[in-house]
């Protein structure tokens, strides 16, 4: 199994966090008040403390599989008790019916309100538009092909004909960019 690349930065800062911090002790020094002092140094949010907290787990467990300590330094440690409960998952955006009319009769440039359509059509990431090139919108079969994406696997998201439209119009604006949405100059 492979990590996302998001998550395997996550991880990659944890580790740091935890080689700068413990580093210099003996991995037999390291005690469970070590951990915790390095939670409560680092400040993170919760879900980065407790991300910070199981990358240090996964390293002690490595350690304990490898017979280097008798037992995890982090056994025992709750994140609850250092930080309090955990705070509610923030809940996802929704526009309301207001705020959408608001946001498609704003006075914007034509190409930022395609751009903007084209999003809340597919419900598609904005870096996925931003990294989009010509090669992967396919119009003749209105399919959009997202070869990478922030979940790891490739998906054909399908385009109703109006957005095919819009893409259209973006292609003409475009000029010969490959990408969907180049960097244009101020008009």
């Amino acid at each position: 199994m492979s990590l996302a690349g998001s998550t395997q930065v996550s991880y990659g800062r944890h580790l740091k966090r935890i080689e700068n911090r413990l580093g210099a002790l003996s991995v037999r020094e390291i005690q469970a008040a070590d951990v915790v002092a390095l939670i409560e140094a680092s400040s993170p949010t919760w879900d980065e403390s407790n991300m910070l907290l199981i990358a240090a787990k996964c390293l002690f467990t490595h350690d304990c599989g490898k017979r280097l300590v008798n037992a995890k330094p982090c056994h025992g440690i709750m994140l609850s008790a250092l930080l309090g409960e955990r705070p509610p998952k923030r809940q996802r955006l929704m526009l309301t019916k207001d705020e959408l009319h608001f946001l498609l009769n704003a006075g914007m440039r034509w190409r930022n309100m395609l751009t903007i359509r084209i999003l809340l059509a597919t419900a598609m990431r904005s870096a996925e538009l931003y990294k989009a090139k010509w090669e992967d919108v396919h119009l003749d079969e209105a399919r959009w092909r997202i070869s990478k994406s922030k979940t790891g696997a490739a998906m054909d998201i399908p385009l109703p004909l109006v957005v095919v439209g819009w893409f259209q119009e973006l292609r003409e604006m475009a000029g010969e960019s490959a990408y969907v949405l180049p960097t244009w100059m101020r008009d």
